[in-house]
């Protein structure tokens, strides 16, 4: 189940942000949990291992996609989500 909490690996120096590997990242949580430019933690249809019922989006999963975007030098598709925040 995909979790938001990855988008922490680039600053935590567990990943370049801009390594092969990562760089496909954003691109599975915008489909998977993004809604209207926010950011879901995780998608609770995904797996028992998430939380019950229905969840919003979190500032702090939007900021973190936000950055994740920037320093994969993707700034035109991070400013439109960093607006909507």
């Amino acid at each position: 189940m995909l979790d938001a909490a990855v988008l922490m690996m680039p600053p935590a120096k567990f990943i370049a942000p801009t390594d092969p590997k990562w760089l496909s990242m954003p691109d599975a949580l915008t489909r998977d949990l993004v809604s209207d430019l926010l950011v879901c933690r995780c998608d609770p249809q995904a797996g028992p291992d998430g939380p019950r019922g229905d969840e919003g989006t979190f500032s702090i999963c939007s900021r973190w996609y936000v950055e994740a975007l920037v320093r994969a030098h993707r700034v035109d598709e991070a400013r439109p989500a960093f607006e909507r925040m």
